[in-house]
């Protein structure tokens, strides 16, 4: 597909879908956190070119996803420009930012360990059960919002939709 037309995709998705996808509770913290005076910065495994337009959605301040090689014709497995930005990736490119102490992190996934163990605070969102057992383990906060699916099963249906295109929140 052109990348004109993936983009304005993401777009249409951020406009008509992110806002009942957003939990209020996650909003209010980087609303605080704004409000505070503090950069808030998303920091995702996901590729850049949507993290990037929800990241701008939201009122991040910068936003960081894995790169991708977005030619003209996007191809169906575009490039990886450099590391899955997961794990210690996420900790380098925040260093190469100057961003390597004095922040709070938010996750549900055990490949973001390395950043937590950098935060000031620590929460955790609908965690998976391994970084679960961690984070109770090591004192983290945890936040558990309703999610817009009632359990695993229905997550991995809407999921499978999504990626033909046909998934409606």
């Amino acid at each position: 597909m052109k990348r004109e037309r993936l983009e304005e995709l993401a777009q249409q998705f951020v406009d008509e879908w992110l806002p009942s996808l957003t939990y209020p509770e996650i909003i209010a913290e980087i609303e605080t956190h704004r409000e505070a005076g503090r950069q808030v910065v998303l920091s995702s495994a996901s590729p850049d070119l949507w993290v990037e337009k929800i990241g701008t959605a939201l009122g991040f301040h910068l936003s960081l996803g894995t790169r991708f090689e977005w030619k003209d014709q996007v191809e169906f497995f575009p490039d990886l420009i450099g590391e899955n930005h997961k794990g210690e990736e996420k900790v380098r490119r925040l260093a190469e930012r100057g961003i390597t102490e004095g922040f709070s992190g938010y996750s549900d996934s055990r490949a973001d360990v390395p950043l937590l163990l950098l935060c000031d605070h620590q929460t955790l969102v609908n965690p998976l059960p391994g970084i679960r057992a961690e984070g109770e383990q090591r004192g983290w906060f945890l936040m558990e919002p309703k999610k817009p699916w009632k359990d695993r099963r229905a997550f991995g249906v809407a999921c499978t939709l999504q990626f033909f295109g046909l998934w409606k929140p």
